[in-house]
């Protein structure tokens, strides 16, 4: 119904090159797990041009940035924003729970449909399978 229709505006997504250290960021994400659940945390760019090479070479990407906001599990690949409300990268990870790593979006804006196909590719290359001896007490074999 018209009361109840929201126009929704596509995101505006810009470089990390036009940002600085110290400067406001926050990050939208569900922590843990949780459904319908987005928290908001604020911080501040703590680092930048971060060598991932070790890490994320066989993708394409050697440069990430820190922000010292809260990120937990459950958070990854959420959006990162400056306070003028511009996507600057997707959170990937962390070394704290206020120490997270963001992939800037100057790294996939070009081809995203690539990287989907690199992370399924890489899914499949690195799946394990694990055969599992012994009853359950239950009757099934696990």
């Amino acid at each position: 119904t018209p009361a109840h229709d929201v126009v929704l505006q596509p995101l505006r997504i810009g470089s990390i090159k036009n940002c600085r250290l110290g400067q406001n960021v926050y990050v939208i994400g569900s922590p843990y797990g949780k459904v319908n659940f987005n928290s908001l945390t604020t911080g501040v760019i703590s680092g930048v041009d971060v060598d991932w090479s070790s890490l994320g070479a066989h993708y394409g990407w050697k440069v990430a940035f820190t922000v010292d906001s809260a990120g937990h599990p459950g958070n990854s690949g959420c959006p990162v924003f400056t306070t003028d409300g511009i996507v600057r990268g997707i959170l990937v990870g962390g070394f704290s729970p206020v120490l997270i790593s963001v992939m800037p979006c100057d790294l996939f804006l070009g081809d995203l449909e690539s990287i989907r196909l690199m992370f399924t590719q890489d899914r499949y290359e690195h799946e394990e399978t694990v055969e599992y001896q012994g009853w359950s007490g239950y009757g099934f074999k696990y």
